[in-house]
C-alpha cells in the first residue's frame, strides 16, 4: 500500500515588514497561488490529503466543515476533531489573523503556498505541505 509522504516546514523567525514604497499604482497584487477556482478534482484531493495527514501524522480523525463560513479561517476550510478546531486547509495569506488560528495546524497545497504563509506565520506554527497527486 502506498503511504503518502508529508513534509513538515520549519517556519523562520519573521522579519519586520519593510515600509511600503510609494508608487503610482498602489493596487493590491493578487495572490497567484490562491486560485479560487481550483478544479473540483484538485479540491477533493486536497480535502482527502488533509484528513489523511491528520490521521497519519497526529493520529486524529478530522473532518472538514465546508459550511462553517467563519472569517476566522481566512477563506480556508477548517478541520475539526469532534467539535474542536484542529487545523485550516489553505487559509489565504492576506486574510490570516494569526491570533485567530494560533495552535492550529495549517495545511497548504505546495511549497509556493508555504513560502507565502511562512512570511508572516509566527514561530511555532505547524504548516504541513500536502503530498502531490501521485496518480494513486
Amino acid at each position: 500500500m502506498h503511504r503518502p509522504t508529508f513534509r513538515f516546514a520549519s517556519v523562520p523567525r519573521p522579519r519586520p515588514a519593510a515600509p511600503p514604497q510609494p508608487s503610482a499604482r498602489s493596487a493590491p497584487r493578487p495572490e497567484p497561488v490562491w486560485d479560487a477556482s481550483l478544479p473540483v478534482r484538485e479540491r477533493d484531493r486536497l480535502n482527502a490529503a488533509a484528513v489523511e495527514a491528520a490521521r497519519v501524522l497526529h493520529n486524529v480523525v478530522a473532518h472538514l466543515r465546508h459550511t462553517d463560513g467563519n472569517r476566522r479561517w481566512a477563506l480556508g476550510t477548517p478541520l475539526y476533531v469532534v467539535d474542536r478546531p484542529y487545523g485550516v486547509l489553505r487559509p489565504r495569506p492576506s486574510f490570516v489573523n494569526w491570533s485567530h488560528v494560533k495552535g492550529l495546524v495549517i495545511f497548504v497545497r505546495n511549497n509556493d503556498e508555504l513560502r507565502l504563509l511562512g512570511r508572516t506565520a509566527p514561530n511555532g506554527t505547524r504548516i504541513i505541505v500536502l503530498p502531490e497527486d501521485g496518480g494513486t
